[in-house]
């Protein structure tokens, strides 16, 4: 059994939240403090990079379309798988984790 940091109540290890007091549950490795917060924070950073770049990339390819600049097209098509990358990474992996 693990103790709550906040109220002190006995929860399983494997537990998200203090059945308690319902503060998130942190797991302790080495001196670093994993959890929930830091694993959204990553994800949402992940989330905005990738449409963000997914964005350029809608940008870039339309203006390339519209001046029929290939380079321009071809950069934004680059851009957009980037993105979509990226958004998959935030979704798939970081909430695995």
């Amino acid at each position: 059994m693990v103790k709550c940091s906040k109220c002190g109540a006995e929860h399983q290890p494997q537990s998200v939240y203090c059945d308690n007091c319902g503060i998130p549950v942190y797991e302790t490795k080495g001196t670093e403090r994993l959890g929930l917060r830091k694993m959204s924070v990553r994800m949402m950073t992940g989330l905005l990079v990738g449409a963000a770049l997914f964005g350029v990339g809608i940008v870039l390819g339309l203006l390339g379309n519209q001046l029929s600049q290939s380079n321009l097209m071809w950069s934004g098509i680059v851009f957009i798988i980037i993105g979509i990358i990226a958004l998959l990474y935030s979704i798939l992996i970081l909430s695995e984790s």
